[in-house]
């Protein structure tokens, strides 16, 4: 706890990671405000009940008697806060710093910290992780970039010094943590407007699992071809700190093994995997959340998690918010909207989707691409991606932080006659109804996938077929 009240401020405090931050922040007793352009978004709510004042839009008198501002790393991508006034005087005048660097620094504070690091799945792993330890009685405080339908909301504050973090790569957000437990599931190039190729991103990772505190403990996916070069690369430094590491695979024919590392072999079988002979069930969908659940069962294992607890929650859980999430079902349509942006997520969510189809049932997926530069220098792999899908669909692309690039040709990038591109979400509305008018005698499960405006693309879907 603080020794007297801080005001802090937070700029852009709407957003998926900060606001969750912003509300840790209130109930550890800092004076909490905050801004962003938006009216409202998925985390409005929690910033509501926790009674914090928000302003709406840009004002340089929201910095009037500030302790310390907290900022979005966006903001700082190519100097964007010079461009806004109350920004630009923050970042001349206060100690303003990122809400990573609060989180680490005057929240969590090197404690028990969990941190969930991959390119792929922290947030089901960070939610299916604070899950179990809260229901194994750990009391953890949780930080995690998703809404937890558990909570409805994207944080939990605990009262031991447990806390779990979903720990993000970009711009070296993770380094700010220290943690003493990691969980890495997978690295895979991402963020090519950040890091300029595969050896750049992966030295990212390098320098966090540095951070990681002595007699501290990793658990990573053995199977994961650049997680296990990163690990034995890093034997030296892990032996001198004293940190275990925990594999684990789904390979049964494994022989040679380091003998740093201990492996944690897992069968897997329908919806259900087995680890020490004990049975964990599940009701997520994919191949990639098999992984997902191992992952935080077997870290669970590690921090002795009741057994009981672990079976519990993977069997409960329906996945966070965004998530591969049904928003709307009847008898002929089942609607489901997720964070997914990159093409492996892509994939693997529409495979996780196309495998469970029913009898005459077809799969529309709709993706609003996120930055120019990963659909562009990913062309093919997107194109493979949507291509699992009966109907793809691909909206103009959401630019973030790249705005300032001129427009893309997706249609000509993509250059596919199957894939639609409709830029427009009303009209992407329109085409979605014409199929399922076209084709009463098909059900249809629909996707709408991406990390900018996409959900309001499900909103308009499922306003529509609850009205019809």
């Amino acid at each position: 706890m603080i020794n007297k009240k801080v005001n802090v401020h937070f700029i852009g405090i709407k957003g998926s990671g900060i606001a969750g931050v912003a509300c840790i922040a209130k109930n550890r007793g800092f004076e909490v405000s905050g801004c962003d352009i938006g009216e409202s978004s998925n985390y409005s709510a929690q910033l509501d009940e926790n009674g914090i004042k928000t302003f709406l839009g840009h004002n340089s008198e929201h910095l009037k008697d500030v302790d310390l501002v907290v900022v979005s790393p966006a903001l700082l991508y190519k100097d964007k806060y010079k461009e806004i006034e109350e920004t630009r005087i923050a970042m001349d005048t206060r100690k303003t710093i990122k809400w990573q660097r609060f989180l680490g620094e005057y929240i969590m504070n090197r404690q028990n910290i969990v941190a969930v690091a991959a390119t792929h799945g922290k947030t089901t792993i960070t939610s299916l992780m604070a899950l179990m330890l809260e229901e194994s009685g750990f009391d953890p405080t949780v930080f995690v970039g998703g809404i937890i339908k558990e909570w409805n909301k994207s944080y939990r504050v605990g009262e031991s010094d447990y806390y779990v973090c979903e720990a993000d790569e970009y711009d070296g957000n993770f380094l700010n943590y220290f943690p003493k437990y990691v969980i890495l599931n997978n690295i895979e190039m991402e963020h090519p407007e950040m890091f300029a190729d595969y050896n750049e991103y992966e030295n990212n990772f390098r320098n966090f699992l540095n951070t990681v505190q002595e007699n501290g403990k990793i658990v990573f996916y053995y199977d994961d071809e650049n997680s296990y070069n990163l690990i034995v690369s890093m034997f030296d430094t892990f032996k001198k700190k004293n940190i275990k590491l925990i594999g684990f695979t789904f390979n049964t024919k494994l022989k040679k093994v380091p003998q740093e590392i201990k492996l944690v072999k897992i069968k897997k079988d329908k919806n259900k995997i087995i680890i020490n002979d004990e049975v964990i069930e599940y009701s997520l969908l994919g191949e990639h959340n098999t992984r997902n659940i191992s992952a935080a069962s077997t870290m669970a294992m590690e921090l002795g998690v009741k057994i009981q607890a672990i079976k519990k929650i993977a069997k409960s859980f329906t996945g966070s918010k965004r998530r591969m999430d049904l928003v709307f079902s009847n008898d002929r349509i089942k609607l489901y909207d997720d964070y997914a942006h990159h093409h492996t997520q892509i994939s693997c969510t529409l495979k996780a989707l196309k495998d469970n189809l029913e009898k005459k049932e077809e799969l529309i997926a709709v993706l609003e691409p996120h930055l120019i530069s990963r659909i562009k220098n990913n062309a093919k792999e997107f194109k493979e991606a949507l291509l699992i899908s009966d109907y793809p669909i691909v909206t103009k692309v959401f630019k973030s932080r790249e705005s300032f690039l001129p427009d893309l040709d997706v249609k000509t990038l993509l250059n596919d006659e199957k894939i639609m591109c409709i830029e427009n979400f009303d009209d992407v509305a329109s085409k979605v109804k014409q199929l399922i008018k076209e084709n009463p005698e098909k059900k249809f499960s629909i996707i709408v996938m991406g990390a900018g405006n996409s959900y309001k693309m499900t909103c308009l879907l499922k306003d529509l077929f609850s009205n019809s």
